[in-house]
């Protein structure tokens, strides 16, 4: 899943790297847009990874209950 992500996030980050030029803004701007998208792709990644090991943990403790009776 982290390299899917990966390749997503530097793709977009291409994407938005090549507007940018076009558009000439200051590197300042530039550093603060790129942060920005880093944080709400690292987020969900995050929110992903919890919710997939959540799932992971119920799994296993309705493994327990079903060998325990």
């Amino acid at each position: 899943m982290h390299i899917g992500m990966n390749y997503a996030v530097a793709k977009l980050k291409n994407g938005i790297i090549n507007l940018i030029s076009e558009c000439e803004l200051p590197p300042t701007v530039v550093s603060i847009i790129m942060g920005e998208i880093k944080g709400d792709v690292d987020i969900q990644a995050n929110l992903a990874i919890s919710k997939e090991e959540k799932e992971a943990k119920e799994s296993e403790q309705d493994g327990e209950k079903i060998r325990k009776a």
